[in-house]
């Protein structure tokens, strides 16, 4: 049920009991005046409460829905060797990428608004600035292998960084990466969402 039909809901709703007081303002019949005022209550207070719903619904989608950036397939090719394909679907080509590591990770930087600024439809501004790999013991870190995309971290982001307390509606500048491990026949899909990041898997042909 979409927030659309909600609406619409409301909207007949209360013009039934508009409707329905202007039937008991000029009934001459006391048992019709009754039942007028009595069906506008019911009819008004089912608007009220749907419209309670619809706002809630809608903040609820405002701040917790996500949008689909990248699509990644990544399979391991090796003991601790891995391939990967990157998609971006604000671009139409796909990159591939070996990488050595246990876990392959994608990340880059954030801007949260404060809420006000969502409530008039804003995402998260963001931009992927690195693709790298990961070991599970950290004393392996230094043979891990790190790509640079999307021209990495510029210099517009590096004054967000700096100056994010002093701007307006920007609640916090922040860098935030995902990971997880390769796998066979699977497709990894990357979203953006209000908080950050976040992967999710499906099945590949």
């Amino acid at each position: 049920m979409g927030i659309k039909f909600l609406y619409l809901c409301i909207f007949i709703f209360f013009l039934i009991s508009i409707i329905s007081f202007l039937g008991f303002r000029r009934s001459p019949r006391i048992f019709t005046k009754i039942f007028s005022f009595v069906k506008g209550f019911v009819f008004l207070f089912l608007s009220l409460g749907i419209l309670w719903i619809a706002i809630n619904l809608r903040t609820y989608n405002l701040f917790y829905r996500e949008k689909l950036i990248a699509e990644i397939v990544c399979k391991k090719t090796g003991s601790e060797e891995m391939e990967l394909f990157l998609k971006l679907l604000d671009n139409t080509g796909e990159k591939r990428f070996v990488l050595r590591g246990d876990q392959w990770m994608i990340g880059g930087d954030i801007l949260r608004w404060k809420r006000s600024i969502y409530l008039l439809g804003l995402t998260n501004f963001y931009k992927l600035t690195r693709l790298s790999s990961r070991y599970l013991k950290a004393d392996r870190e230094s043979f891990a292998t790190h790509f640079e995309i999307n021209g990495g971290t510029d210099k517009l982001w590096i004054f967000l960084y700096r100056y994010q307390r002093y701007l307006p509606f920007v609640e916090a500048v922040y860098g935030n990466c995902v990971y997880t491990f390769p796998k066979e026949k699977t497709l990894f899909k990357l979203y953006v969402t209000n908080s950050g990041f976040s992967l999710k898997e499906e099945s590949a042909p």
